[in-house]
């Protein structure tokens, strides 16, 4: 549409591609008829001072004001033209690596090498000037007819954008790519983000496959949470051992087990490439030391490192001798057998149960328990589901827990997602079962909740099953649950002391006070508080934790239980019970702890409230009596 026509000092020669917010041209700058790249605001846009989009334009032009890099496009100027917001840039005469990956395919383990050099000198360079690019995709990596690559769009950088994750066109890509911190929407997100995008790009670039696949950006998210990524090498078997171990290393989960940063990551992939090289040629070198003579004194030995070096790389007269029929046989005997023996390993060979056993520990003290549980303890109940011996007891124990573990990992995202208002839906029927039983658990209807994992456990398979049994076998242990408090209340009964407990839990211990002194009003009050004060946990760890859990089902409980005992007015009955209490721990005929207890449990149970202080001085007046009597 600009064609052939000035834009301020520049002329433009074409379009060279457009999106949501404006286009790109290539234009001259007249003065002195310098060639650049235009990014010029649409209207629509650029009329509205407030859209965030504006507000991304600009942050973009600015980020790229303070970067200059050889492997980061470089910004020229930015301006305003009748009131069309612009910035001009390098013209990248080149390609995206995603347009190169589809025409070529995969690349080799060194063009991958030196593209990820690249790639970390700009990221370095945006780290030390507090940029975070937070979308590093194939699509954002131009590389020029000279091979240098160039790091483009900073238009998300330093706050990550939301609508970024719903649009129609850029969701997916860019939820592929995106960090596990990114997709849990944190707030704080480092140049390791940047380094985690890195790995994702390595992973695609050697295989031509993404890391993890999904039908939608929630799916996505889910696997960059959880899911472990495949070994690039069982995709694309001529990757070296190295460059698959630092992909691995990138895309760890957590930033602190990835590397300390893309200056790192270069050095370690210069060290990989020296590794591989010295691996490909330790052979010709070895064998010309000693061609050479060197450290030889038998002539004999001089010859045979000659004939060596000659098999590695000269030509004999004649036929070669890896062609010959001789070599030719052996060699097709012995893939022949390599096959077969594979073939037995994988398909007859059945490994024993000591190794299975042996092998699932290993993976689970290095806490790789999806990989044991998907592994060895799959195979060790596919090949020995009759035996019943100790070491089968804690196989089938551990696939159990990590069964659990699976499906509330999957739950407890999945509401991690709906609390950052993220697009939600359940993607599988048996999910929303599972919801619908937490959701009755958490309004105290447990003979409802019961029903519906015994309904659910009947209906589906698997570890859903093992999930149901489980939350039943919490709900059937709550009254033993509950001796546990009535063991802490012994103990204060028989020591005059609180038993250690974890502070989390110290205020549910304090309602089941109140509940036994029998202040009813009160002890619903602060199971209610209880309550809250879990459900405020963004992790929803009292979903989950089965400790945690045990606590918020006896809260749940508890309030709808005593609910109808409420009667009269609160504070004339709280009133009643305090002078009923006092009396009889004052009373000759009560004994010693049971006096003791019953004062200690008026100090605690209403130290935080008002108007009682008389009541705090009889009680502290005959705790001194007591303790006195009973030091005698």
């Amino acid at each position: 549409m600009l064609a052939g026509q000035e834009f301020g000092p520049f002329l433009i020669e074409k379009e060279l591609g457009s999106g949501a917010m404006g286009a790109v041209y290539l234009a001259r700058y007249i003065k002195n008829n310098h060639r650049v790249a235009i990014k010029i605001m649409s209207s629509a846009i650029n009329s509205n001072a407030s859209s965030s989009l504006v507000s991304r334009f600009e942050r973009e032009a600015e980020i790229l004001k303070h970067l200059n890099n050889p492997n980061i496009v470089r910004l020229f100027g930015i301006g305003k033209f009748k009131g069309l917001r612009y910035y001009a840039m390098e013209v990248i005469d080149g390609e995206t690596l995603e347009a190169i990956l589809l025409r070529k395919g995969v690349f080799s383990w060194d063009e991958t090498i030196e593209l990820g050099k690249q790639i970390c000198n700009a990221l370095q360079h945006a780290h030390d000037n507090g940029v975070v690019h937070r979308d590093i995709k194939l699509s954002n990596l131009m590389v020029t007819k000279q091979g240098v690559l160039k790091l483009t769009d900073f238009g998300i950088a330093k706050d990550l954008d939301g609508t970024l994750l719903t649009g129609a066109n850029c969701a997916i890509g860019t939820a592929a790519y995106m960090s596990p911190e990114q997709c849990r929407g944190e707030s704080t997100v480092t140049g390791k983000s940047d380094l985690y995008s890195l790995g994702v790009v390595l992973f695609e670039l050697l295989t031509g496959k993404r890391p993890f696949r999904g039908n939608n950006a929630v799916e996505l998210f889910l696997h960059h949470v959880q899911s472990k990524p495949e070994r690039p090498s069982r995709i694309n078997l001529e990757i070296p051992k190295f460059l698959d171990t630092l992909v691995l290393h990138l895309l760890e989960k957590k930033p602190e087990d990835r590397p300390p940063s893309a200056s790192v990551v270069a050095k370690i992939l210069e060290e990989i490439r020296v590794k591989i090289l010295a691996q490909t040629s330790v052979g010709e070198d070895l064998a010309k030391s000693y061609a050479d003579g060197s450290g030889l004194t038998k002539t004999s030995e001089r010859k045979k490192a000659r004939k060596l070096l000659a098999r590695i790389g000269k030509k004999d007269e004649g036929t070669p001798w890896f062609r010959s029929c001789l070599f030719v046989s052996i060699m097709m005997l012995v893939v022949m057998f390599a096959f077969s023996w594979t073939m037995y390993e994988i398909f007859i060979r059945t490994p024993s149960a000591k190794s299975l056993i042996a092998s699932a520990e290993k993976l689970i003290k290095t806490n790789f328990r999806d990989e044991a549980r998907d592994g060895p303890i799959a195979d060790y109940l596919k090949y020995y589901p009759d035996l019943n011996d100790e070491g089968a007891k804690k196989i089938k124990t551990l696939a159990d827990e990590i069964d659990v573990e699976q499906c509330e990992a999957l739950l407890r995202q999945y509401l991690k997602i709906t609390a950052k208002n993220f697009k939600f839906g359940v993607q599988e029927e048996v999910e929303g079962k599972a919801f619908e039983a937490i959701s009755l658990e958490t309004e105290g209807k447990f003979d409802e909740a019961d029903k519906a994992w015994a309904a659910l456990a009947q209906k589906y398979k698997g570890r859903w099953v093992v999930l149901a049994n489980n939350r039943r076998r919490l709900f059937a242990s709550q009254p033993r649950f509950e001796e546990i408090w009535k063991d802490y209340i012994r103990s204060i009964r028989d020591s005059g002391n609180i038993p250690d407990m974890p502070e989390s839990l110290a205020s549910t211990f304090l309602a089941f006070r109140t509940e036994l002194l029998g202040d009813n009003a009160l002890a619903i009050a602060r199971y209610k508080e209880c309550k809250e004060k879990f459900e405020k946990d963004t992790d929803r760890a009292c979903l989950f934790d089965p400790a945690l859990r045990q606590h918020y089902l006896l809260c749940n409980r508890k309030i709808k239980e005593l609910a109808g005992l409420v009667k009269g007015d609160p504070e004339a009955e709280r009133n009643k019970l305090i002078e009923k209490t006092l009396a009889n721990a004052a009373s000759p005929m009560s004994l010693l702890l049971d006096g003791r207890f019953n004062c200690l449990n008026i100090l605690a149970v209403y130290s935080d409230q008002k108007g009682i202080k008389k009541y705090f001085d009889e009680a502290n007046a005959i705790l001194k009596k007591i303790n006195a009597e009973l030091k005698q």
